[in-house]
């Protein structure tokens, strides 16, 4: 018997009204026009050193909000990076889950993971679904 695709790993606990917050990179930055924007390769699974693990980690805003930090504070001391949030309602309408993965790190409490298949498009789509929270300003991100 053919087993069945059951998707992505996804925790209900976490809300569709939910954002969770990328820490992007400089290199995960171009500039569109005028305007400084996240590019797709800012979702590019990556796998957990300490787990083995393979997903793009982000953190969840309203547990980061409850440890006493905010958006700025993933990027303390850590010049050109941003921070862009995204719904959790848009990443379940891309067929990806959301599961919690807390660690040791700072602010691990928050931390959650973005499973399933990252595809080129699908990339494409959540980088263009962001919000932006802490950001550059244009022609402020070295090497741009």
């Amino acid at each position: 018997m053919a087993s069945v695709d059951e998707g992505p790993q996804d925790d209900e606990s976490i809300g569709d009204d939910s954002y969770v917050l990328r820490v992007v990179h400089p290199s995960q930055m171009a500039m569109d026009g005028n305007a400084l924007r996240v590019t797709s390769n800012a979702f590019q699974n990556l796998t957990d050193r300490e787990t083995g693990k393979t997903a793009v980690s982000v953190f969840e805003e309203t547990r980061l909000h409850e440890l006493g930090a905010a958006a700025r504070d993933l990027i303390a001391g850590f010049e050109g990076f941003g921070v862009v949030a995204i719904t959790v309602a848009l990443l379940r309408g891309l067929g990806l889950g959301v599961t919690w993965e807390p660690n040791d790190l700072s602010f691990g409490a928050a931390h959650v993971h973005i499973n399933g298949d990252k595809s080129r498009p699908i990339r494409r789509l959540i980088a263009a679904g962001c919000e932006y929270r802490e950001w550059p300003a244009d022609g402020q991100v070295p090497g741009l």
